[in-house]
């Protein structure tokens, strides 16, 4: 773990800051596989922050990355840890001025909510949005993506 905090941890919080975008877009994916391996404290200490700033990140292409993979990445840490390093961080995805990034976020919504595990946990606003999603999804025969997420993020 030590190893990989010195080369890995700090390549990749490197490569976050990269001038080309599709470099910090293909870094978001990898923030799971590292995490699982460094630990809890080295993520909150070191890896939250960097994938903090992809989920602000100037490019849309980068913040739809940062929406795909943030479920993943908090799966790697504790489930208590979860919810104070997370739900602003999908809030703000939800959110967004790029309707790729709000389907995305959208489409993990449920996925993260699940990852919250425990119903104190979660919060109304993020239960709240996702009925709304189904809802909407009713009357609109182009959200069945949403739909198809929704219907299969937890089990039956």
């Amino acid at each position: 773990a030590e190893l990989c905090q010195q080369f890995v941890g700090v390549g990749l919080v490197a490569l976050c800051e990269d001038p080309a975008f599709r470099v910090r877009k293909a870094t978001a994916s990898s923030f799971a596989e590292v995490a699982r391996v460094v630990g809890d404290e080295y993520v909150l200490r070191r890896l939250l922050p960097a994938f903090g700033g992809l989920a602000r990140d100037a490019h849309w292409g980068v913040r739809k990355a940062a929406a795909e993979s943030l479920v993943g990445l908090a799966m790697a840490l504790k489930e208590e840890s979860r919810k104070e390093a997370f739900v602003g961080m999908m809030t703000d995805l939800l959110g967004d001025s790029s309707r790729w990034v709000r389907m995305s976020a959208l489409q993990q919504l449920g996925y993260f909510i699940a990852a919250l595990e425990k119903a104190e946990r979660v919060p109304e606003a993020l239960l709240t949005q996702y009925v709304e999603i189904i809802e909407q999804s009713k009357a609109n025969p182009d959200a069945a993506d949403i739909t198809y997420h929704c219907a299969y993020t937890f089990a039956a």
